[in-house]
Order: structure tokens, then C-alpha cells, then sequence
């Protein structure tokens, strides 16, 4: 079983996991596309936001 799994299904896991630190270093670089788009960049924000919220 993956550390990824192990997070999921909420057993024990190593937060240290190259998969698991790659994924957060995903996520964050998503969000802050996303937070520097302004109001009236809808378009820009449709194209993030389903990526950053989607389950890997």
C-alpha cells in the first residue's frame, strides 16, 4: 500500500513521501495561480479550479 493510500483510507503514513510532497508542491503552485487571477479572469480561474479540487 502507497503512503498516498495510507493518507486516504486514514491509516499512519509518511507525509515525507516523494509522492505526497509532490502532490502538495502541486497544489500550492495551483492555489496561487488561482489567487492571483483577478475577478473578472473567469476563464482563467475555470481552467484551475477544477484541477486544483479534483481527487488525484
Amino acid at each position: 500500500m502507497t503512503e498516498r493510500e495510507k493518507m486516504v483510507s486514514g491509516e499512519l503514513y509518511d507525509p515525507t513521501d516523494k509522492e505526497l510532497e509532490q502532490l502538495r508542491l502541486n497544489a500550492r503552485k495551483l492555489a496561487r495561480k488561482y489567487n492571483l487571477t483577478d475577478e473578472d479572469q473567469q476563464e482563467e480561474q475555470a481552467s484551475v479550479l477544477p484541477i486544483l479540487i479534483s481527487p488525484v
